[in-house]
């Protein structure tokens, strides 16, 4: 990490910052804080000898975020599971370093950290998929500890010719048990909302058909290009161009929880009641599912015990892929179909 880096990070001029790390005068008090700030978090000191930043052994493990995530006021699930491995780190007397929003590559991204310093250690969280091996390659090539969080993939395959430590999250499975509740309360027509962008949401779509796809009559709400799915405002939208499909099922499976909330705003303004009228279920059972009324239905991973596991195996020397199966967590949101009333095919 340069000097020109660290100051992009304070939102200052280069000469700023060595101004201030070398005490100078002629800097506003406010941008001295925000330099002394970001130096503190990235943990950073002046190297007399190179005349310009360096950062100070690693104790630090980076967290390498996907490109899919955008932000920890968007990507609330993701977020949540980073804050777990922030404090389970700490509790090793490590801090971590999130890495998101990057320009260039993955592999470009990883060899910049590693042969800066940066980071002694990675854990590697992708929302879509996984990383390409060759992006991984300084890892492999310098024996740097890493650990991966990934969707599950069939067959629990990622790198057939390494031996890497993942941490498996089955949202295929998260797509079965919520497709399997919805029919056993009687619901046989049902929208489902898909993004075909991240590979969690494949896979859980993918378990919902495999429970429902005979018989049910499944539609899927319309994507938005436009719009962002896994927000709020995604499955709004997402309600509202669909509504007509909303309005003759009576269930509907989000996405995530951010977008099922979005969505029941939406029917809520549209006339429809829930679950009375329609019941909603989510995936993920962030804090915000208990603050809506009704309360929200929802498919839920723990997170404390995916950064537990990833932060264990990322210590340990032996290498494990272990899965992490959701759990239906009932709520307010969905209501028993009575199948002579309408509930049949």
């Amino acid at each position: 990490m340069t000097s020109r880096e660290l100051a992009a990070l304070a939102g200052v001029s280069q000469s700023t910052v060595s101004r201030v790390l070398n005490g100078r005068q002629g800097v506003s008090r406010e941008k001295q804080q925000k330099v002394l700030e970001m130096a503190r978090n990235y943990q950073f000191e002046l190297d007399v000898n190179a005349r310009g930043l360096r950062t100070k052994k690693p104790g630090r493990v980076g967290v390498l975020l996907s490109r899919s995530f955008i932000g920890f006021d968007v990507n609330l699930f993701w977020a949540t599971i980073y804050s777990r491995l922030h404090v389970k780190l700490l509790e090793r007397g490590y801090t971590s370093l999130p890495i998101y929003g990057y320009h260039g590559s993955e592999k470009e991204v990883l060899n910049r950290l590693i042969q800066q310093k940066q980071t002694d250690r990675m854990i590697l969280v992708s929302m879509n998929g996984f990383y390409l091996q060759e992006d991984l390659q300084i890892l492999f090539e310098r024996n740097i500890p890493f650990v991966c969080i990934y969707d599950r993939q069939e067959r629990d395959i990622y790198y057939p010719e390494k031996n890497v430590k993942v941490v498996a999250l089955d949202f295929k499975d998260a797509g079965q048990k919520a497709g399997h509740f919805l029919y056993q309360m009687g619901h046989r027509r049902i929208a489902v909302q898909t993004n075909r962008l991240a590979t969690s949401d494949i896979s859980r779509y993918e378990g919902v058909r495999e429970v429902l796809g005979k018989n049910t009559v499944l539609r899927e709400l319309p994507e938005i290009p436009e719009s962002n799915p896994v927000t709020f405002q995604g499955g709004y939208a997402v309600a509202k161009r669909g509504m007509n499909i909303l309005k003759e099922s009576t269930a509907v499976l989000a996405v995530n929880d951010a977008s099922a909330l979005g969505m029941i705003a939406a029917l809520q303004e549209g006339g429809l009641r829930v679950p009375e009228d329609i019941s909603v279920v989510g995936t993920n059972n962030i804090p915000m599912c208990t603050w809506w009324s009704p309360r929200l239905t929802t498919v839920s991973f723990d997170t404390s015990e995916i950064a537990e596991k990833a932060v264990k195996l990322l210590m340990e020397d032996k290498t494990e892929k272990t899965v992490i199966v959701p759990q239906l967590v009932v709520r307010e949101s969905v209501r028993q179909i009575d199948q002579k009333k309408g509930g049949n095919l």
